[in-house]
C-alpha cells in the first residue's frame, strides 16, 4: 500500500437545527409545520387559507452515518436512507417557509388527484401539473410516493417552489415514455425484434438533435439498458440495421430515425415486458428565470440532462435525486446528458444536498458561457456524485470579458465515476493519457470522447482574479482519472480535498493535466496538489473484492465524514 498525506482535512458542515418551526407530534411521527404556513389565494371574491406540510420520519428512523457508508461501499441503493436523514435533520425547513410566501399553493396527486379539483388543498389536489410549465407565482406541492409521468420537458416559471406534502419517499417525475406498439420478430436474425413507432408521437419537437425518436435509455421491466448503438446520420441510408444490431448482440438496441423503427436483441419475447425510452429532451428547464426553488424530488430516465440552467438567477435546487440521466444524441450524433448543467449568465445558484446516480456525462456541469456573460454567486456543495462518467466538470471562463466571481465547489463526494454503458470497465491511463491495457478489449456504447474525459472533476483554468474556492471535497475510486485539468492558461487553485483510489493496476496514472501543447502532465500536478494541502491515499485492492477491510481508517473517516455534510449532521 502506498499512501501520500499533507496537512488539510476535509471540511464538515454544520448540524442543521430544527428550530424555529412548530411540530404536532404523533406516536411514530412528527408533522413539520412551519411558521407563517399561511396562504391567501386570491380566486375572485374568495380568500381561501391552507398550509403546507411534510411529515418528517421519526428519529428511530434515522441510519448511522457508518452504516451508509458500509452500504454505498457495497453497491447497495442508500439513496432514501440519506434523504430520511437530511429531512430528521431539517432539510425541509427553509423550502415550508418559501412555499408559504406569497405563492398561490397547488397541491398535485397522481394517486388521489383529479384535474377537476381546484387544487387549493390536499383533500382537492389536482391530478398533474404538466399545463403549470412556465407559470410564475406559485408553490406545486407533489404528493409524497406519488410517481408522475412526465411527457415533455418542463418550464420552471418565475417566483416558483417546487416541492413536496404528505408523507413517505420523495415524488417522482419520470420521464420515460411507454411503448405501446407490438414488437415483431425480424426474419432472417435470431433474436433479432422489432418495433415500428411512425405512427406514434413523441415530444422532440425542440430536440437539441431537430430529429424524432432520440431516446437516452430504453428500459425492460424498469431495468436501465444504456447499450444503444448510434449510427452517424450520413452513414443512416447505407446502414443495415438489423445486421449492426445482430452481430452486436448484447442486449443492444438502436434507432433507425429515418424510418421511425427501433431494433432490439433480445432473447425473450419484448412484448411479455413493459418496455419505455426516455425521450431527447431535458427534464426540468429554467430560462432565463429569477428566483425559482425545486427540492425534495427525484427526477429520472431523462434523455438529455436532468435540469438545464440558462441565463437565470436566484435559483436553489437542493435534496433532489437524479437517477439514469442522458444518453440522447446531438445533431452531430454525440451521445450526452448531464445532472444539472448551467450556461450563460448565472447569479445567486444553489446545487445542495442533491444526490446524482448513473449519469451519462457529469453530476454537475457548467458549461460555457459567451463574452457577454457574467457568472457569479455559485454554489456546488454537499452532493453525492454516484456513477457519472464526470461528477463536476467546471469549464473555464476566459471567453468572458468579466472573470467569474464567488465559485464555490465545496464538501462534495464523487464516488466511482465510470462509463455506465459498462461500469466495470478499467480505463486507466498511463503517463501519456494511453489506456494502460490498449484498446482491444476496451467495450462501450460511448461514441464520444470514448475513455478521455472520465474523471471524478475536471477543472479548467480560471482568469485572475476570478474567486474559485475547490475545498473539502472527497474524490473515491474511479475507473480513470480521480481529477483531469485542462491548464491551457493555468491552474486552478485546490486545497483540502481527499483522494482515494483502490486500484488495481498500479500502473495508472490518476491525475492528469493537458498543457498548451496537448501533451499530458501527471506527477508533477500530482506533486502540487499535495504540496497546496491535498491529500492523496492510494492502496491496492483485491480485484472483485467485496472486504472492505483494504480501506485504511483514515479513509474511511474522510468518506464518513462527508457523508456527514450531505445528511446535514
Amino acid at each position: 500500500m502506498r499512501m501520500k498525506k499533507a496537512l488539510a482535512s476535509i471540511l464538515v458542515a454544520g448540524m442543521m437545527a430544527l428550530t424555529a418551526c412548530t411540530t404536532q407530534s404523533g406516536p411514530d411521527y412528527t408533522v413539520w409545520i412551519p411558521d407563517h404556513s399561511i396562504s391567501d389565494l386570491e380566486l375572485g371574491d374568495d380568500t381561501i387559507t391552507t398550509q403546507s406540510s411534510r411529515v418528517i420520519p421519526s428519529q428511530e428512523e434515522y441510519t448511522s452515518v457508518d452504516e451508509i457508508a458500509k452500504k454505498l461501499l457495497n453497491n447497495e441503493d442508500v439513496f432514501d436512507l440519506i434523504y430520511k436523514n437530511q429531512l430528521i435533520n431539517g432539510a425541509y425547513k427553509d423550502v415550508s417557509e418559501a412555499v408559504s410566501s406569497k405563492r398561490t399553493i397547488i397541491y398535485v396527486s397522481s394517486s388521489e388527484g383529479n384535474d377537476l379539483n381546484d387544487g387549493r388543498t390536499p383533500q382537492t389536489a389536482k391530478k398533474t401539473f404538466e399545463k403549470m410549465s412556465q407559470s410564475a407565482g406559485i408553490a406545486v406541492l407533489l404528493k409524497c410516493g406519488d410517481t408522475f409521468d412526465m411527457t415533455d420537458m418542463f418550464y420552471v416559471g418565475d417566483n416558483t417552489v417546487f416541492c413536496s406534502y404528505g408523507e413517505g419517499p420523495r415524488p417522482v417525475l419520470d420521464f420515460s415514455h411507454k411503448i405501446e406498439e407490438s414488437f415483431f420478430e425480424v426474419r432472417g436474425y435470431e433474436n433479432l425484434w422489432a418495433v415500428d413507432l411512425s405512427r406514434t408521437e413523441f415530444n422532440n419537437k425542440e430536440s437539441s438533435s431537430n430529429l424524432s425518436y432520440n431516446f437516452g435509455q430504453l428500459y425492460v421491466d424498469g431495468e436501465c439498458n444504456w447499450n444503444r448503438i448510434t449510427i452517424p446520420v450520413e452513414e443512416m441510408a447505407e446502414c443495415n440495421f438489423a445486421q449492426v444490431v445482430s452481430e452486436r448482440k448484447d442486449s443492444s438496441w438502436l434507432m433507425d430515425w429515418m424510418h421511425g423503427v427501433l431494433y432490439l436483441y433480445s432473447e425473450s419475447d419484448p412484448n411479455a415486458h413493459e418496455i419505455r425510452v426516455s425521450i431527447g429532451r431535458h427534464g426540468l428547464n429554467f430560462r432565463e428565470v429569477r428566483n425559482a426553488i425545486v427540492s425534495d424530488l427525484e427526477i429520472r430516465n431523462v434523455g438529455v440532462s436532468g435540469a438545464t440552467i440558462y441565463n437565470s438567477e436566484d435559483i436553489s435546487v437542493s435534496n433532489c435525486l437524479f437517477r439514469n440521466i442522458g444518453g440522447a444524441v446531438t445533431s452531430e450524433g454525440i451521445r450526452y446528458g448531464n445532472g444539472i448543467q448551467i450556461s450563460g449568465v448565472a447569479k445567486e445558484i444553489s446545487i445542495l444536498n442533491n444526490v446524482f446516480d448513473q449519469v451519462y456525462s457529469s453530476g454537475y456541469s457548467d458549461v460555457g458561457i459567451t463574452v457577454t456573460d457574467r457568472q457569479e454567486n455559485v454554489t456546488v456543495k454537499n452532493n453525492l456524485f454516484s456513477h457519472c462518467y464526470c461528477g463536476i466538470v467546471q469549464y473555464d471562463d476566459f471567453q468572458s470579458l468579466v472573470p467569474a466571481s464567488k465559485f464555490v465547489i465545496e464538501n462534495n463526494l464523487v464516488f466511482e465515476s465510470c462509463d455506465v454503458t459498462n461500469p466495470t470497465q478499467p480505463m486507466y491511463a498511463d503517463a501519456k493519457g494511453a489506456l494502460v491495457n490498449g484498446d482491444t478489449d476496451y467495450h462501450t456504447y460511448r461514441n464520444h470522447s470514448l475513455y478521455d474525459g472520465c474523471s471524478s472533476a475536471i477543472f479548467a483554468a480560471v482568469q485572475v482574479p476570478s474567486e474559485f474556492s475547490i475545498t473539502g471535497n472527497v474524490f473515491w475510486q474511479t475507473n480513470r482519472f480521480l481529477l483531469r485539468i485542462a491548464a491551457n492558461n493555468g491552474y486552478p487553485e485546490l486545497t483540502g480535498n481527499y483522494f482515494f483510489s483502490g486500484v488495481d493496476n498500479m500502473n495508472a496514472c490518476l491525475f492528469s493535466t493537458r498543457i498548451d501543447n496537448g501533451e499530458v502532465e501527471t506527477i508533477t500536478y500530482a506533486s502540487r496538489l499535495l504540496d497546496e494541502g491535498n491529500e492523496e491515499v492510494v492502496v491496492e485492492k483485491a480485484q472483485g473484492t467485496s472486504d472492505l477491510s483494504y480501506i485504511p481508517s483514515e479513509s474511511m473517516n474522510k468518506l464518513k465524514n462527508i457523508l456527514k455534510s450531505i445528511v446535514g449532521e
